[in-house]
């Protein structure tokens, strides 16, 4: 009979040791899953910093361009600087603009864009919704501000239904249920 307590014993003691190692093994996966987690937060937390320190650039100390002509991209480039716009300059410069802090540097699509800027291959073209027809902007006639004549408009409850108003505002009156 004290033989097989000594075993049942030393059965227990293996298990137990088994046991321990899977609680240790167990106990450093989780400690490692913590770690990274808290490290993606702090990641994340980081490039939130970072892209609202992006749009908040030009009204930092030492920007070079006027707020006004920045225009927010934030996707492969931050921003379009339309150097000069403000002013009226017949100088306009097109900048595109990317903010970097630290020691960060230009990624492959960012290099290929510079690339493509520093080679004149940069164009201004006009898209056609109605047409699907995209043309270039020499193509395109400059558009003259037309003088539009004052004009007394009735109110909605004296049109019927649909009106087109002189300059060519098309106005549709609800039904007074419909609000």
């Amino acid at each position: 009979m004290t033989a097989g307590l000594i075993l049942i014993v030393i059965l227990l003691a293996i298990a137990a040791a088994v046991l321990a190692r899977r609680v240790v093994s167990l106990q450093r996966r989780l400690d490692r899953a913590d770690a990274r987690q808290k490290a993606a937060v702090n990641t994340s937390r980081s490039v939130h910093v970072f892209k609202i320190a992006e749009q908040l650039a030009p009204l930092l100390p030492g920007f070079a361009y006027n707020p006004k002509d920045v225009q927010w991209v934030g996707g492969t480039i931050d921003a379009i600087v339309w150097d000069g716009l403000e002013e009226k300059s017949d100088d306009l410069d097109i900048v595109f603009l990317d903010v970097k802090t630290g020691q960060a540097r230009l990624n492959d699509r960012q290099r290929r864009i510079q690339d493509a800027a520093e080679a004149g291959r940069v164009r201004f073209e006009v898209f056609r919704p109605e047409t699907g027809v995209i043309q270039d902007a020499a193509d395109v006639p400059v558009a003259e501000v037309p003088q539009i004549e004052p004009a007394i408009i009735p109110p909605p409850s004296e049109l019927d239904g649909l009106a087109t108003l002189p300059h060519g505002t098309l106005l549709i009156e609800l039904p007074d249920d419909a609000t």
